[in-house]
């Protein structure tokens, strides 16, 4: 059906194909295999393509969710940091995160979280729980326990500190 297609018309069937598959047959890998294709697109509505697949992020009920989702972060996220979108972009690594298995790169997730909510976004307190939410997941990284100490004196939130610290067992000092 595709094949006979050329252009401008086969981009906007595929588009609405992919958008079916998501929203209606709940297949997420066709629908994100086709949505990548059309990124790669010249003249094509690369910002609907990148909103589809944002929408794909958030569909976590889905079969196949955790291996699409991390697919469709790495993505969008380079797209998303260019346009300076820090509020999608927090949603996106936020999914990013909560769907990587390995504990250190979950936790790298988090850490980069929480970078856009305190430098892009101003919001010292999202930050301080996506460092804490990293620390969690690898207590053992100097680099994380001492953003999250810095963090914490930076924004003034050394109370957080101290209770996180007597929740997890997580040596911490001010």
């Amino acid at each position: 059906c595709l094949g006979t297609l050329e252009g401008e018309d086969r981009n906007a069937v595929a588009f609405q194909l992919a958008l079916l598959l998501k929203d209606q047959v709940g297949d997420l890998g066709g629908a994100v295999e086709i949505l990548q294709g059309l990124l790669d697109v010249d003249g094509g509505d690369r910002d609907a393509v990148v909103e589809a697949l944002e929408g794909v992020l958030l569909v976590s009920g889905a079969d196949a969710y955790e291996v699409v989702a991390p697919r469709v972060a790495l993505l969008i996220t380079p797209i998303l940091e260019e346009a300076e979108e820090w509020e999608r972009l927090s949603r996106v690594l936020e999914a990013h995160a909560r769907v990587t298995e390995d504990p250190p790169d979950a936790a790298r997730h988090w850490v980069a979280l929480a970078a856009v909510q305190e430098e892009q976004l101003g919001r010292p307190a999202e930050a301080f729980e996506a460092i804490a939410e990293a620390v969690r997941l690898d207590p053992e990284s100097r680099e994380v326990v001492d953003s999250l100490q810095r963090l914490a004196a930076a924004a003034g939130l050394e109370d957080r500190l101290v209770e996180f610290s007597g929740r997890g067992g997580i040596p911490v000092s001010l």
